[in-house]
């Protein structure tokens, strides 16, 4: 599943099967900067990038609603990253910000969490575990070797361990049961 963003409303579903693309429904409005999908039991979650507008996109229907508000818009250029931990969605924003929140999947409500330690440029985020044991591992971004753990259980960001390479524009994070792997960007 693709978003285009950059003004757009093009949304693409990939099969690499056929390696076929097939059109899928626009969302609300147009998909801007700092937009991403996180996935959870049949659904996709993206803020609209520049603005506080975030939805949701049903597979089984290929239909798109509008969620509540993020609780702080998002500013131009800006770029974040999101991640699904049991039945909450991380969502930090970056730019200059330390703004990190919390959305309950179920309630479909805002929550605001502690800062990042740091602001942060170019964040990357990854939900590593479940509610129980796991944590949501950051990255500063930005030429930053700043690396944070968080504890969802304590809502308290935990000791800093530097990365070997500083990541730059278009690094992220992924996790794949076992390990992190970080593109440098």
């Amino acid at each position: 599943y693709v978003l285009r963003g950059t003004g757009s409303a093009d949304y693409w579903r990939y099969n690499p099967l056929d390696s076929s693309w097939q059109a899928l429904g626009a969302p609300p409005a147009t998909i801007n900067r700092g937009a991403s999908l996180s996935y959870k039991d049949g659904y996709f979650y993206t803020p609209r990038g520049d603005s506080n507008n975030f939805y949701r996109y049903e597979v089984a229907t290929n239909l798109w609603s509008t969620l509540p508000n993020i609780p702080a818009p998002t500013v131009s250029y800006s770029s974040h990253n999101s991640d699904i931990m049991g039945n909450f969605l991380y969502y930090n924003l970056d730019y200059g910000s330390t703004a990190f929140y919390r959305f309950d999947l179920g309630t479909t409500t805002w929550s605001t969490l502690p800062g990042l330690p740091q602001p942060a440029y170019y964040v990357g985020a990854v939900a590593v575990g479940d509610t129980n044991t796991g944590h949501i591992y950051v990255f500063r971004g930005n030429g930053s070797y700043d690396f944070w753990k968080y504890n969802p259980r304590t809502n308290a960001f935990e000791g800093s361990v530097d990365i070997p390479v500083a990541p730059s524009t278009g690094a992220d994070l992924l996790y794949d049961g076992n390990y992190l792997y970080m593109t440098r960007g």
